[in-house]
């Protein structure tokens, strides 16, 4: 063959190979030939937990308006399996785009191999019904890169990622940045993010809020440049966030990280796998984080199954549906009387055992929670992001699943074997969202309950700064909804603020400070996070390592915890709330961006303290 020629199909092999999707599905109806049914995903589902975004068209010229039920479901053979599923009414004539969030199981209840069943029924329209699978990584993070750094180099980097360890499938999925979801739940999938720097600035205000808020929640945004003197002022967050120039290489963002990388502009060097493949992805601490040693879940005690009272009861029944129903109920010549008295007696056996339940364990269920929430007030953020850990015991549930005012990322975690572990053993578990609803086994009766929520929500909450007049402490007033305890900050300087001993602050009021020692803070922090598993905890301490950031304590946090099922009696044992104050405040009477979710309560604003330049 001509070098020539072969050159080309090299290259038109490599841009298949990018360009291929985990999920493409298109089916056009028989008798309606301009009519049809597509889904294709954005970076595909070869994910270990979290939720991928895949976008649905359908294009309806059938002579009427119909409605579709579109639903999708992972492959039930495992513990746990998730499903979604809508009505879409589409009119005559007209074509509907749709974004769908499909949630995945994390690996340890399910599997790193990914079936997903794709079901739609359109009354009068042939059903389609498909099937989609694919393999995922076992030990190497979950990344998506744009398509203009996976080009020329992805087909390289899955060859040498595959040949490293065989239980790895590839090194990240590529992704068309015209794609990119708007809503941040769509990236929890990831692990990564990795953007060219061009293909960043082509995204929309909205795609970048939605990452930033990703971001801010624990992922990790990494943007390629080909200039060595790129910053991060060069990404202009400025106006998304509080980001200064502060750090102008890489940065901590909330409990996040956004960083900038360079590249030839051509194609990236094997060395990333190395930067990669020493991080662990968030799948891992889901399976290993809480499985062991996770202390809110041994500050609340772990049920013990005891059998005595069931082996008695059914030694009774044994007794009473045998010898005495036999010899003296229905003895020899009333043998007819078996056909009355052995359905009371097994009657009586279950309604004895519900009610020995109902007594014992209750209706609804008990549960401990402990609380991070990142308070970012500048005017063009203005959002509340919550992380939080939280492990219950229920009794009898008249309905597992709940609705939420908001979006939440809900990802349950791996604990030991035992009996009221619903996710150990052979129980099949089915988790269903659709929007802020959890339907399905998320808080199945007697049974024990750990997950890892996030969320984020518009609010117009805020901590007032200016500095002082006089260069002595500064000053700080509440804008926030309820009292806050123990109050720490640590200003632009790197000086450490504490608020008085034995006081809280009330809404609207100046939060009395006095001089601390930055081991103070820490040593506070520490005593603060010690319920949280080990990488949350590693992450909120290092927050103490950021000037202009300050730490408090609520005691009800209504907005600030997240809200799962309400009947479980909570007790928050922690609330912790953390945010980082502009040295310039800014005015926070613009409306937040998503006004349809709910905000943490604020206080009519206090006078406003005498603004400074940066």
């Amino acid at each position: 063959m001509h070098a020539g020629a072969l050159m080309v199909l090299l290259a038109v092999v490599l841009v298949s190979a990018v360009e291929a999707q985990d999920v493409s599905i298109s089916h056009n109806y028989r008798k309606h030939e301009d009519s049809s049914f597509r889904i294709d995903s954005v970076y595909g589902i070869a994910f270990n937990q979290g939720t991928v975004p895949l976008n649905l068209t359908i294009r309806n010229n059938t002579g009427k308006p119909r409605t579709w039920i579109v639903t999708l479901r992972e492959d039930a053979g495992y513990q746990l399996s998730t499903r979604t599923s809508f009505r879409l009414e589409v009119e005559e004539g007209a074509e509907v785009k749709r974004e769908i969030l499909m949630p995945l199981s994390p690996d340890f209840a399910s599997s790193t191999y990914r079936s997903i069943s794709i079901s739609a029924i359109a009354a009068g329209l042939e059903p389609i019904d498909r099937s989609v699978s694919t393999g995922t990584n076992s030990d190497f993070p979950m990344i998506a890169l744009s398509k203009r750094l996976a080009q020329r180099s992805l087909s390289r980097l899955d060859e040498e990622v595959e040949n490293r360890s065989s239980s790895n499938e590839r090194f990240g999925m590529p992704f068309e940045p015209a794609d990119l979801s708007e809503n941040w739940i769509a990236y929890t999938a990831l692990d990564f993010l990795m953007l060219d720097l061009a293909s960043w600035k082509e995204l929309s205000i909205a795609q970048r809020q939605a990452i930033v808020e990703w971001v801010r929640l624990g992922g990790q945004l990494e943007v390629y440049a080909e200039n060595r003197n790129t910053t991060l002022e060069s990404l202009d967050l400025a106006s998304l966030t509080a980001l200064t120039s502060e750090d102008l290489k890489k940065r901590n963002h909330g409990l996040g990280r956004i960083e900038i990388r360079y590249w030839n502009g051509s194609e990236l060097g094997n060395d990333v796998i190395n930067l990669y493949s020493k991080r662990r992805a968030r799948s891992e601490r889901l399976a290993s984080d809480f499985e062991n040693n996770w202390k809110l879940a041994e500050e609340f005690g772990i049920a013990k199954f005891n059998p005595t009272f069931v082996f008695l009861l059914l030694l009774a029944f044994a007794i009473l549906v045998a010898p005495v129903n036999l010899f003296y109920f229905a003895k020899a010549g009333k043998r007819h009387r078996l056909f009355v008295t052995t359905p009371i007696i097994s009657l009586s056996a279950c309604l004895l055992i519900l009610l020995f339940i109902l007594v014992k364990d209750g209706i609804g269920g008990k549960g401990i929670r402990a609380t991070f929430a990142d308070l970012q007030a500048h005017p063009d953020e203005m959002r509340l992001y919550s992380l939080q850990e939280q492990f219950s015991r229920t009794g009898v549930m008249l309905d597992p699943g709940f609705e939420s005012e908001a979006p939440i990322d809900l990802q349950p975690v791996q604990r030991p074997s035992g009996r009221f572990n619903s996710l150990s053993g052979s129980e099949r578990n089915v988790y269903q969202v659709q929007g802020v609803t959890y339907a399905g086994d998320f808080f199945r009766s007697r049974s024990e309950q750990g997950f890892v929520a996030r969320q984020s929500r518009p609010t117009r909450a805020r901590i007032d700064f200016s500095p002082s007049e006089d260069g002595t402490e500064p000053v700080l007033t509440s804008n926030f909804g309820e009292a806050l305890g123990d109050f720490f900050f640590r200003d632009h300087a790197g000086k450490v603020w504490r608020s008085l001993p034995n006081t809280q602050t009330a809404p609207g009021a100046r939060i009395s400070l006095e001089s601390a020692k930055v081991e103070d803070l820490k040593d506070w922090l520490k005593g603060q996070t010690e319920l949280f598993s080990g990488s949350h905890g590693r992450k909120i301490k290092s927050l103490a390592n950021q000037n202009g950031r300050f730490f408090t304590l609520l005691e009800r946090g209504e907005g600030v915890v997240i809200e799962t099922h309400r009947s479980v009696k909570w007790d928050d044992h922690v609330i912790l709330l953390s945010g980082e104050l502009p040295q310039t405040r800014g005015s926070s009477d613009s409306p937040p961006r998503d006004s349809g979710e709910v905000s943490p309560p604020a206080v009519e604003p206090a006078p406003p303290a005498p603004a400074e330049n940066e």
